[in-house]
């Protein structure tokens, strides 16, 4: 770990337990890291909560840590998910939260957004790179952010291929 983020995990004897357990249940110190010097932090600050009174389960953020590294979820919605200190896995489940990897309903949903905004995917076809960020948003909107921002990014690039070459 960089020296600056072992100083601030090591100024609370509790902060550095809770750290150790999460970095070892998860596998990965600088992962673990992140996340402290992120969403634990901010939470503190956030709540005014002294650093000593931080209470979530080490399981949890090991589980929502996991889930975002195998992209089962996206950092967005692990930070929510985070900020209730709840089981994350069957709520990520129950919630509807877990990323879309279906490549069907990414090129239906995409068809339907290009249908419905043939003004921009013209631009988009004639060359304007600023509208890709258009149809990127409109995609993560349609599918409530479940969807992986890659896996719609090439999405797009395929069918805008695909139409450019009809």
């Amino acid at each position: 770990l960089p020296a600056y983020d072992a100083g601030i995990l090591t100024e609370s004897r509790h902060l550095s337990e809770l750290f150790e357990e999460v970095a070892n249940l998860c596998g990965s110190p600088k992962k673990a890291a992140n996340w402290f010097m992120g969403e634990v932090l901010r939470l503190t600050k956030d709540k005014g909560l002294d650093v000593e009174k931080v209470s979530f389960t080490p399981e949890h953020l090991s589980n929502l840590i996991q889930m975002v590294e195998k992209k089962e979820v996206s950092a967005q919605n692990a930070k929510k998910v985070f900020d209730e200190d709840i089981e994350p896995v069957s709520y990520i489940e129950e919630h509807g939260l877990k990323i879309v990897e279906d490549t069907g309903l990414l090129n239906d949903t995409l068809q339907k957004i290009m249908d419905e905004n043939p003004g921009p995917l013209e631009e988009l076809l004639g060359g304007k790179e600023k509208v890709f960020g258009f149809f990127v948003g409109k995609m993560m909107r349609e599918l409530k952010g479940k969807a992986s921002p890659d896996a719609v990014r090439e999405a797009i690039v395929k069918e805008i291929e695909k139409r450019k070459n009809q």
